[in-house]
């Protein structure tokens, strides 16, 4: 029985690989982008969004906001309201996390 049994490992074994050898398989790291596409184009723009690629997203742009400041009255010695608007384009960095000086 065990020479069976070993006989029959053996020749698993030898078969396996005989199958290996003839028909190999490739084991190759492949690249996946931030996205999850194999080979894809995706990437991490400076705004920490993953873009491009497959993702339908593109990449922000430099924070280029539009300010707008006024002041209710200009006459000196008395109050006013001072009034300050900001607008900022589409795919620009969030204007929550900006200073201004």
């Amino acid at each position: 029985m065990t020479r069976n049994f070993t006989q029959t490992l053996l020749s698993f074994l030898l078969i396996f690989s005989l199958g290996f050898l003839l028909n190999p398989v490739e084991l190759s790291a492949q690249n996946i982008d931030c996205n999850g596409d194999i080979s894809g184009t995706a990437y991490v723009d400076s705004c920490g969004n993953c873009v491009e690629g497959t993702t339908g997203a593109l990449p922000c742009i430099d924070f280029s906001p539009t300010v707008s400041i006024s002041l209710s009255n200009l006459e000196c010695n008395s109050l006013t309201d001072f009034s300050f608007s900001f607008s900022q384009n589409a795919n620009e960095p969030d204007v929550s996390s900006a200073v201004f000086s």
